[in-house]
């Protein structure tokens, strides 16, 4: 893609560290990929970021205008995984670092295979672990077999304090829930296998859009000082904040699998918002729109929303301004679901 890697980043953790640390603007954020990287063919291009998913280290790009591009690899074509198989990892280690010349450098191709093939509790592929270190400048690059077939997408190496040469790749299945019209044939997770009331931050969010600040959960208002979500001077502990961007909306997608009745929440801006437009908050079920709130122009003002979701596979949430998004930060106030519509919500 370019000199640099994908510009996304895997989640930091106890014995794993990424292996690209820049963090990708959503929304109408623009980046700039590079293409042909370090030969006499190089282009540049802008792409919007149109869909990302946190948790399994992905993003989807969107180009428009492109001309005498590569063949792109076709993610339906993937091979049978084994242990031991040959792989080949494809990207830029450590960017400019290894250029001859004051340009971009050229890809690099790097030999391994696959040690582990780790799965979930559900027996679905979670990882694939690869014997080849991974490192800065590789995440987000391919990972395909010796007929190009991809495997995965890297996204973390080993920690080197602890060890060497291992490294993961998010499974080629992982990016069809990131694609439109195209749907996971993971099945859906029991959302209320500990009770019959879940909030919205501790479920999977896919599908993620989001503005100058990102999409956060668990009561963070997603700024640059990781400040906690104020509404009336009341904490939420298992807020939701989203920023919309310029001309267009936030929005965060939940699977349901048609096991909920009721969504709840509160709906209002953040008590540090300065506005200088109003917000408009939307629930959508299955690609239809089920409620749509009032313009919120001001911290003081919420409002309640409850939303039946019966029969529902997928919840949507989502948050627009009615113009300039500079200090709309809106918050959904303990968004949950409840099992039934007679389920206690206390």
């Amino acid at each position: 893609m370019g000199p640099m890697g994908p510009r996304f980043m895997g989640p930091p953790q106890s014995v794993e560290q990424e292996t690209q640390k820049i963090v990708i603007p959503m929304g109408n954020a623009t980046i700039t990929p590079v293409f042909w990287s370090g030969t006499k063919k190089e282009q540049s291009y802008t792409a919007k970021v149109i869909a990302s998913d946190r948790k399994r280290d992905l993003a989807i790009l969107k180009l428009t205008g492109c001309k005498d591009l590569a063949k792109p690899i076709d993610i339906d074509r993937t091979p049978n995984l084994q242990e031991t198989m040959p792989v080949y990892v494809l990207g830029f280690p450590f960017g400019k670092s290894l250029s001859t010349n004051k340009g971009n450098p050229t890809i690099t191709i790097g030999k391994g295979s696959i040690s582990s093939i780790r799965r979930d509790e559900r027996d679905q592929v979670a990882l694939v672990q690869i014997d080849g270190a991974l490192n800065p400048g590789n995440s987000g690059g391919p990972v395909v077999d010796s007929q190009g077939r991809l495997v995965g997408v890297a996204v973390a190496t080993i920690n080197p304090e602890i060890g060497s040469g291992i490294g993961f790749a998010i499974p080629a299945g992982k990016l069809t829930s990131l694609l439109p019209g195209k749907q996971t044939d993971s099945p859906p997770e029991k959302i209320f296998a500990k009770g019959p009331r879940i909030y919205l931050s501790d479920l999977e969010e896919f599908n993620v859009k989001s503005g100058l600040w990102p999409f956060t959960n668990n009561g963070k208002l997603g700024d640059p000082d990781d400040s906690v979500i104020l509404i009336s001077g009341y904490k939420s502990p298992k807020g939701l904040s989203m920023h919309p961007p310029e001309q267009d909306y936030a929005a965060a997608s939940y699977r349901l699998g048609k096991q909920a009745s009721l969504f709840r929440a509160e709906v209002a801006l953040n008590d540090s918002s300065t506005p200088l437009s109003a917000a408009v908050f939307e629930v959508w079920g299955d690609g239809k729109r089920l409620w749509k709130s009032k313009t919120i122009n001001q911290p003081i003002y919420s409002q309640r929303c409850r939303v039946d979701i019966s029969k529902l596979g997928v919840l949507e949430l989502r948050v627009s301004s009615t113009g300039s998004p500079l200090g709309v930060h809106a918050v959904w106030y303990e968004p949950r679901l409840l099992e039934k519509a007679n389920t206690p919500d206390k």
